[in-house]
């Protein structure tokens, strides 16, 4: 399985919320942690990874001491982040640089590179999803203040438009012929949102590319105002796509290697 596998140890019980997690506008799940219980929340990927999103849709009670850890081989240790959902106060992104000793190891009987989170308190949140992104309500609000007042009936904010930009991004890199492997002659996959290096490389396009969906879907003809925004918007998407340099996973490995950081946008035929 290569999407994200989000597992919730609730004392000596494993919870599986992957599914849910996954998505950000289907299913939400609940987690209600109890420190005196040793509950452990886990976030693991079938290879090294360096950003998360999370979507949250309610907050019963705060988290206000958590404690974010990688495996190194022996033990979990303290992962070094950026965090800028304020300990999981608030929508937002953690991201972080891929340790050079992270480990994979086994949670619930499944063999992950996994990022733990404790804390010392207990809290009570309800995610909307946890997956990752390439931009963020933050950066439509720098492109155009007054786009909150936008918002569809019933949504808080704009992550059904992020997500599928995010998704968008991905095919139009996949129909440029971007795809991994681990090695030349292997089973080769589909590109996905965790291919993707340094995300922020991204951030501008996916930011205009959202700005776009809103604007066309506000638009109720050619003539308005709307539509002209949104063709606006999505000129600029184009022009931020054209990536002089992108970061791809080629080799599938999680790490960033020279020949990636330095990636062209191109595409390279291999005969099989």
């Amino acid at each position: 399985m290569r999407n994200l596998n989000t597992i919730f140890q609730d004392g000596i019980a494993f919870v599986d919320y992957s599914n849910e997690s996954n998505e950000y506008i289907r299913d939400s799940f609940q987690i209600q942690y109890t420190a005196l219980d040793s509950d452990v929340l886990y976030f693991g990927l079938y290879k090294p990874f360096r950003q998360l999103y999370f979507e949250l849709s309610a907050i019963s009670t705060a988290p206000t001491d958590l404690t974010i850890r990688y495996y190194n081989g022996s033990s979990f240790v303290t992962l070094p982040l950026n965090d800028h959902t304020n300990k999981i106060s608030r929508s937002g992104f953690w991201s972080w640089d891929v340790p050079a000793d992270w480990a994979e190891n086994s949670v619930n009987g499944d063999s992950k590179y996994w990022v733990e989170i404790t804390s010392s308190l207990d809290f009570d949140v309800t995610f909307a999803g946890v997956n990752t992104l390439f931009s963020d309500d933050t950066d439509l609000l720098r492109e155009n203040r007054t786009i909150m007042n936008l918002l569809a009936k019933g949504d808080s904010t704009f992550i059904a438009y992020h997500e599928a930009a995010r998704d968008e991004i991905i095919q139009s890199l996949r129909n440029g012929g971007h795809v991994t492997r681990k090695l030349l002659g292997d089973t080769v996959h589909d590109l996905t949102q965790w291919d993707i290096l340094i995300p922020d490389q991204l951030r501008n396009a996916s930011k205009y590319l959202t700005l776009s969906k809103i604007m066309f879907d506000v638009s109720s003809n050619i003539d308005d105002k709307w539509y002209q925004r949104f063709k606006d918007y999505r000129d600029m998407y184009n022009e931020a796509f054209k990536l002089f340099l992108l970061a791809i996973d080629s080799d599938d490995n999680g790490t960033e290697d020279d020949n990636e950081a330095n990636n062209f946008r191109t595409v390279m035929m291999v005969k099989v």
